[in-house]
């Protein structure tokens, strides 16, 4: 699956089927190519951010036969790619925010 440039990089209207998450280039690239398969989100206590809500929902197996897929945009350049979400763990800092691992099927071939 090619790489595709975002005409507008506004939020994933759907976000029950998809969170959109932007990624620094350097990471982004390892992303879109398939040497990273996922990738790690800080939730901070205190916020109200739907994406991580959609998260919990899948850890809880809400999203078993439809599936969750992610959107990582590439900050610089506004490229982005799609994935099915495998997996979602979480993590505790010692201020009791959160840490996301977000892992996804690996690239297609084209």
């Amino acid at each position: 699956m090619k790489a595709k440039r975002l005409l507008n990089p506004e939020p994933v209207q759907e976000m029950y089927k998809m969170v959109q998450f932007n990624s620094e280039h350097k990471n982004w690239s390892n992303e879109v190519s398939g040497l990273k398969n996922n990738t790690i989100r800080e939730f901070k206590e205190n916020e109200n951010d739907i994406r991580f809500k959609v998260l919990d929902d899948f850890m809880m197996g809400e999203y078993d036969k439809q599936g969750l897929f992610i959107r990582i945009v590439d900050k610089e350049t506004v490229q982005y790619f799609e994935r099915k979400i495998t997996d979602v763990s979480t993590l505790y800092t010692s201020n009791a925010d959160k840490l996301y691992i977000i892992s996804w099927e690996p690239k297609k071939e084209d």
